[in-house]
């Protein structure tokens, strides 16, 4: 399968996860072809010459993202795109845009490298309502700092301002919590 195919394959995982918030779907089988990185084929799926995107403290994501996407590096507050491969901000999410209500769609997508995701677990990370939710979904994340997700929270609460999120884990599966999800971190 070539990679303009692949990556239209990988779009439509997007839209079916970004629509179904706490939903796991694992990439595209042959994903590692565009690059074995899941991170950067998901930058040529979604990034061009026309976005932006900032890399927190991967230098080399970072030059990869640059030359697979040919998209401009920017300052994390101008950033279209935002790349958090550890788990964590340390609160620098913060600072990403978050649209205004003539343009909310010039809000950020953060991606995140995490451990694990699940659909369901014994303890659940999150309890998730909102659109695309039928009554309510509690999935398990691994990996992703707790700061991080109640930052999300505070930052999505003046919907449609807000950040989209997409998870990737080690085993090559993806979450979405676009902005009109409502989270609730267990345990806090």
């Amino acid at each position: 399968m070539d990679e303009h195919l692949l990556t239209q394959a990988l779009f439509r995982d997007l839209l079916r996860v970004m629509s179904r918030p706490g939903t796991v779907k694992a990439l595209p089988p042959r994903i590692s072809s565009i690059s074995p990185e899941p991170l950067v084929a998901i930058a040529a799926t979604l990034l061009d010459q026309e976005t932006t995107y900032a890399v927190l403290d991967d230098e080399q994501l970072d030059r990869a993202v640059r030359l697979k996407t040919e998209a401009r590096t920017a300052p994390l507050e101008d950033a279209d795109f935002i790349f958090v491969p550890g788990g964590a901000s340390g609160g620098r999410i913060v600072h990403a845009q978050r649209g205004t209500l003539a343009y909310p769609d010039t809000g950020a997508t953060v991606l995140y490298r995490v451990e694990s995701l699940a659909e369901e677990g014994l303890t659940p990370t999150l309890e998730l309502s909102g659109p695309g939710i039928a009554a309510q979904a509690k999935p398990c994340i691994e990996g992703i700092d707790v700061d991080d997700l109640v930052l999300l929270n505070s930052i999505n609460e003046q919907y449609p301002l807000g950040i989209d999120l997409i998870l990737v884990d080690t085993r090559q599966q993806v979450m979405a919590l676009p902005r009109s999800t409502q989270i609730k971190v267990c345990g806090t």
